[in-house]
């Protein structure tokens, strides 16, 4: 824990004031819509709230099929690039 959050989270140690600091895993190499979901989700049992995930959970399966879609790419352009040295 880094930055900002780990500053509060000290400080309210020190000062002895309670402090609740929930960290869903999030990947660190892009945004994770899914790690924001389960926090709200925890959030919402706690409190009693009814906070709609659906988005992210959308948003999240969005970024994936985008990711799939680049490796395939770049897959298909490794072996195009192989078969080019081959015959070369």
């Amino acid at each position: 824990m880094v930055g900002p959050l780990a500053l509060f989270t000290l400080h309210s140690e020190i000062e002895d004031l309670p402090a609740l600091v929930l960290l869903p895993y999030a990947d660190r190499e892009r945004t994770d819509p899914v790690a924001a979901a389960t926090a709200i989700e925890v959030l919402n049992k706690m409190l009693s709230l009814n906070v709609s995930v659906d988005e992210l959970y959308e948003e999240a399966k969005r970024i994936e099929e985008d990711l799939q879609r680049q490796m395939e790419l770049l897959q298909k352009e490794l072996s195009r690039g192989s078969a080019d040295r081959v015959y070369m």
